[in-house]
């Protein structure tokens, strides 16, 4: 799943998730006009999992 990167678990330094200790892929997309950073779960988010518990989707 992906990281919005305002998450407040989201340690971009060392980029891996502060919850759950796990390593976060990170893409770097860099253009002209248009450069972002996009951080991916591997396994899936705390955030995600808390969602699924609660019955959003």
């Amino acid at each position: 799943m992906y990281c919005n990167g305002n998450c407040e678990f989201l340690d971009k330094k060392r980029k891996k998730c502060k919850e759950d200790g796990k390593i976060i892929a990170v893409m770097k997309v860099k253009g002209k006009p248009l450069s972002y950073d996009c951080y991916e779960h591997i396994v899936g988010c705390v955030k995600d999992r808390e969602g699924e518990a609660d019955g959003e989707t």
